[in-house]
């Protein structure tokens, strides 16, 4: 939070600006998780509309040296990851774990992030399983070109199981502006309904129900805090990414560079990181 890379610190005071980021398992090697997709949720002091910020995954940066992060046991390892210039934001996730990403992302853009939400889309089945399936809301059927029909009816769904594993890695529906920006508002969504059902109306009393939530919780559900306790309250913040008036917002790139990787227009995200 002290970080030199805080741009006017001051002024950002009493936000909260989650950054959220997803998981899969990895085509070659499922057994090997890569970075999904990568966002700030940017929540006001004293409230106002939420801005949801992606940042596309193959933009180009210039990693800094950071621990080894071990994802098998969400550890670090005392062997460094070498600095390494224009490579792929993905790889400060894959290599550096969480600290290497906050760190990358606050070098970006200047925002203070307060809290960290890692996900894991291949425990999401479960986690939504143990509160009895996540009820979303789509504006239009979620028609993937490879999955099929994940959501064929508008309007509110409760999926569980292998339709709400599909439902968060979708990446070719009918519709969407992008892929990432699809994915990002599907994940943000399951996450906010299974944790709306942890904490709305008489959920917080219902033991059993916590109890059975708190082992899928930690597996899908990686946090800056102490398992089950700071995730609920974090979910205070997060279940507003459900709601009507969320503005979703794309870190503004240029065409691809010769090397593949998307490229930041520096003055157009300058401004964007200052609003």
């Amino acid at each position: 939070p002290k970080s030199s890379a805080v741009v006017d610190a001051a002024a950002q005071a009493g936000d909260e600006n989650v950054l959220v980021v997803a998981k899969a398992p990895a085509p070659a090697d499922p057994a090997e998780p890569r970075a999904d997709t990568v966002a700030v949720a940017h929540v006001p002091d004293g409230g106002g509309p939420v801005t949801v910020l992606a940042f596309p995954l193959d933009l180009e940066i210039n990693r800094p040296p950071c621990e080894t992060w071990d994802a098998a046991t969400a550890t670090y390892r005392s062997d460094p990851v070498q600095a390494e210039a224009r490579t792929q934001l993905a790889s400060a996730l894959d290599l550096g774990g969480p600290r290497c990403i906050t760190r990358v992302v606050q070098q970006l853009s200047g925002l203070a992030i307060t809290k960290y939400v890692g996900l894991d889309l291949a425990a999401v089945p479960a986690m939504t399983d143990a509160v009895g399936g996540a009820e979303v809301c789509v504006p239009r059927p979620v028609l993937d070109g490879v999955l099929g029909p994940v959501v064929p009816d508008p309007g509110k769904n409760r999926l569980a199981g292998v339709r709400v594993a599909d439902f968060v890695q979708a990446g070719d529906v009918e519709g969407e502006p992008s892929p990432e920006y699809g994915r990002i508002e599907r994940q943000q969504s399951v996450l906010a309904a299974v944790l709306d059902s942890a904490v709305s109306g008489t959920a917080l009393l219902d033991v059993g129900r916590l109890m059975a939530l708190r082992p899928s919780l930690s597996e899908a559900v990686l946090t800056d805090g102490a398992g089950l306790d700071q995730v609920l309250a974090l979910a205070m913040t997060l279940r507003r990414l459900d709601a009507d008036g969320v503005r979703y917002a794309a870190v503004p790139t240029a065409e691809r560079n010769s090397r593949g990787n998307a490229v930041l227009r520096d003055t157009d995200a300058a401004a964007l990181f200052a609003a």
